[in-house]
Formats: C-alpha cells, sequence, structure tokens
C-alpha cells in the first residue's frame, strides 16, 4: 500500500521563520521540534479528511505532497490554522505549487512553492498561504532563473500587439 505519485496533487511548502533571537543550537532543536510535531499533525488531519500525502523536511522546512481536492489555499490556511497556531516563535508562511499531473512535475511543483515563498518574503507579504498560479507574471519576472520561460510567456502576453502591428503596418 503505497502513495500513488502519477495523480494530480500539489506541493505544499510550509516555511518556517524565526522571528526570536536564539543561538545555532537552539534553534535547531526548536525547528526540529516543531517540524517533527507539525509533520505528525499534518499526517492526522491529512488522514482525517480520508487523503494520504507524503513529507519531507529540510533545514526550516516541511514539505507535503497532497493530491488535488478543490481549493488548494482554503487547505493550505486551514492546515495553517490547525497545525502551526500553536507555534509561537516562528512565523509561517505556506507556498504551494500549480497542480503536478504527473510525479516528473513535483520538481517544478517543488520550484514553483519555493518561488512563492520568495516572493511572499520579497513583497513583505501579510498574507501567510499563496498558490504559484495567484502570483502570475510576477513569479516569472521576479524569479527568472529561467529565461526560456519568461520568453514564452512575454511572447504569449505579447502576441496580440504584435499581431496588431503586423495587420496595420502598412497603413502608417
Amino acid at each position: 500500500m503505497g502513495y500513488n505519485l502519477n495523480q494530480p496533487q500539489y506541493v505544499f511548502l510550509f516555511h518556517l521563520d524565526s522571528s526570536q533571537e536564539f543561538n545555532r543550537k537552539e534553534l535547531e532543536d526548536s525547528l526540529n521540534h516543531y517540524k517533527t510535531a507539525a509533520a505528525e499533525s499534518l499526517n492526522k488531519l491529512i488522514k482525517q479528511q480520508g487523503l494520504a500525502c507524503i513529507m519531507t523536511t529540510k533545514v526550516n522546512q516541511l514539505i507535503a505532497v497532497i493530491r488535488q481536492f478543490s481549493s488548494e489555499v482554503s487547505c493550505g490556511q486551514w492546515l495553517i490554522d490547525q497545525i502551526f497556531s500553536e507555534i509561537k516563535p516562528f512565523e509561517m508562511k505556506l507556498g504551494i505549487s500549480s497542480l503536478c499531473q504527473q510525479a516528473s512535475d513535483l520538481k517544478k511543483g517543488l520550484k514553483e512553492a519555493e518561488k512563492t515563498i520568495k516572493i511572499m518574503k520579497f513583497s513583505k507579504s501579510n498574507a501567510k498561504v499563496k498558490a504559484f498560479k495567484e502570483l502570475l507574471a510576477v513569479a516569472k519576472l521576479i524569479c527568472s532563473e529561467n529565461l526560456p520561460e519568461m520568453e514564452a510567456l512575454s511572447h504569449t502576453m505579447l502576441q496580440k500587439i504584435k499581431n496588431y502591428d503586423d495587420k496595420h503596418a502598412q497603413i502608417y
């Protein structure tokens, strides 16, 4: 009984930032404690909803892959309210990828969730939850690691203007 990675799903990236001063050892211990508690709570809540997920952690992050449902942002806000309301020394932000259709899309989904967190920090947004799809062109412009992706977006956005100019070029 395993988890089916080849189904529509989202990457949820829960990012913890410390709002208090810690020495390195205290910070690591505190992060480990909260990540473990959060992972256990997340697993319990997901199972209560009749869903399944897979999780992993990084230094100050909990990453979960959760299958498709009606509103990923509402679900994300609910999860933060349920799981992280007691985590006082940390500020929690949740970045959610676009829908990943199959396992091969998960790496891109993680990058989208990471971009979303970066943009939330950059914009000093008070929002705790943001989906990549809500960022639209901003995500591609601010985090421009992928130039072909930016070029494709530009061509898509500017194609109607180019078509108009091409059609009416003889008039001038």
